[in-house]
């Protein structure tokens, strides 16, 4: 709503950010993907240009893109008196101006995706950020009427907006999405499409109630029981799912919460 209102070219996406996300295909066919790559499958319905980037893997791109952003990358080296690249760069602060030709270009529709974007721009004074030039960039992306007045997107990607600087979350142009864990519907429609023929169930368990009972896990988690199931041979149950549940919870709130197994059980319970 707000970018179709022209309010925000801007979003930050947190959460359940590293989980797997139902596309479906021309053929009706539902797969489960990455949210990077679900990202570009839906974006490149209505966009020229889909790039990627994080501090690891440079930009990503098609073919086409990255000769126009090398060709763009190479005027500025000129510019500036400096040699052309040979290739795309990879440091961030080297990154962003050229992939601001792209962003504020209204003439063009383009996307732009910075993932682990807590590494480009983290929270922290800005004194001591290791590269403030980074903030200050992205600062005047979100403020820019060029970006505003065009039909190109910015997409950021975290696990936890409090990583990101405050600056970029606090700007009333950037509008924070939060992405929850799978509801039962999500969880029981992935279990249908996961194979689960050689992952067995006990009697009482079917697909159904699996998907029920793993409230809490995203998809990914569920898929490493079934992957496990089919590995030990050990078949599903409550109690399996109750104890892997319990493990991943431990397991991230890193050993600050233990689940204790009571001595007692309902039927202590009078009345």
């Amino acid at each position: 709503i707000r970018y179709n209102a022209g309010e925000a070219s801007v979003f930050i996406l947190h959460g359940n950010v590293r989980d797997l996300y139902p596309w479906r295909k021309d053929d009706k066919h539902i797969v489960y993907m990455p949210l990077q790559e679900y990202l570009r499958s839906f974006l490149k319905q209505a966009r020229d240009s889909i790039v990627s980037y994080n501090i690891s893997d440079g930009v990503m791109t098609d073919s086409k893109t990255r000769r126009k952003l090398l060709l763009k990358a190479n005027i500025r080296q000129s510019a500036r008196g400096e040699l052309d690249y040979t290739t795309l760069p990879t440091k961030a602060a080297t990154v962003l101006p050229i992939l601001e030709s792209l962003v504020l270009d209204s003439a063009s529709e383009s996307a732009v995706i910075l993932d682990y974007v807590e590494t480009i721009v983290p929270n922290g004074d800005i004194q001591m950020l290791p590269n403030a030039a980074n903030l200050v960039r992205l600062l005047q992306w979100t403020s820019s009427p060029k970006l505003l007045g065009s039909s190109n997107v910015i997409v950021m990607i975290t696990e936890n907006l409090s990583n990101i600087h405050r600056r970029i979350t606090d700007s009333p142009s950037v509008a924070a999405i939060r992405i929850g864990l799978p509801s039962s519907d999500e969880r029981c429609q992935f279990v249908s499409v996961e194979p689960t023929d050689d992952a067995p169930f006990v009697e009482d368990m079917s697909e159904q109630a699996f998907g029920n009972v793993c409230a809490g896990l995203s998809l990914l988690q569920i898929r490493a029981i079934l992957k496990r199931a089919r590995h030990s041979k050990e078949a599903i149950s409550f109690k399996t799912v109750s104890r892997r549940k319990k493990q991943i919870i431990e397991q991230e709130c890193h050993g600050l919460v233990e689940f204790v197994d009571p001595d007692h059980d309902f039927s202590h319970v009078g009345g």
